[in-house]
């Protein structure tokens, strides 16, 4: 089994990041993507805003992003030393926002997954520093394994249906979600997880013939997905 060595879930990765001065001024950094790899372009999006009722002074947004990326464009215009981006701001009136808008391109093929990978804004406004806020790019492998499941029916007994699901490929761990198709409120659907690939059977029982469909959704950890999707018959003699 592969290990990571830094994890954030994707929702954790994705919730925007923020600090604020005493006055009621907030800077927020948003990546658009919280998974990357060599090549692949990411736009960061940093804003500064006046939430309180005073104007505020004129300051410099500074987005600064790891050895990792290479700086293409910026907007609106700003001046660009290596990987550092400043943009002047002018005063802000009550709920007034400036926004910089700064594309990276990944350029380092990392042989580690999950290696984190972090991009800092921060606010300058004559003696005042707002704190730097920090976004974490999770780096996926160019190199990534197809996803590969598979349902499979091994027994019937009485209504009860018992199915192995096998899980490969991908990066561990893994979720499920199986919807059984019979409509009932408490146990149509099941959830579950496995750790590493390998396989767990799972009982559905069913309270009368007729015809099922089972929907099976398998996730891996970096986003990929399998849906299976399985018709079932059941015969009334199945329950005698």
């Amino acid at each position: 089994m592969k290990k990571m060595i830094f994890f954030l879930t994707a929702s954790t990765m994705l919730t925007l990041l923020q600090s604020s001065y005493g006055m009621g001024e907030r800077l927020v950094l948003r990546p658009s993507t919280s998974i990357a790899q060599k090549n692949m372009l990411v736009t960061v999006s940093a804003s500064i805003k006046n939430e309180g009722v005073t104007q505020t002074g004129e300051g410099v947004l500074t987005v600064t992003s790891g050895q990792e990326f290479l700086v293409l464009d910026s907007n609106p215009p700003a001046t660009i030393d290596g990987n550092v981006v400043k943009f002047r701001f002018p005063k802000l009136e009550e709920d007034s926002e400036f926004k910089g808008i700064v594309k990276l391109k990944v350029i380092t093929e990392i042989g580690i997954v999950g290696y984190p990978m972090v991009v800092k804004a921060s606010s300058v406004r004559g003696d005042e520093v707002l704190k730097t806020s920090r976004v974490i790019l999770l780096w996926s492998p160019t190199q990534y394994p197809d996803l590969v499941c598979e349902l499979r029916e091994t027994s019937r007994n009485n209504g009860e249906i018992k199915f192995l699901l096998s899980i490969k490929g991908g990066y561990p761990s893994y979720s499920y979600f199986i919807d059984w198709g019979d409509g009932k409120k408490e146990k149509r659907s099941e959830r579950g997880a496995l750790r590493e690939e390998g396989s767990t059977e799972i009982p559905h029982t069913y309270e009368k013939s007729g015809e099922y469909m089972i929907i099976c959704t398998i996730n891996d950890l970096l986003g990929k997905q399998v849906v299976l999707r399985r018709r079932i018959f059941l015969q009334t003699w199945s329950f005698k």
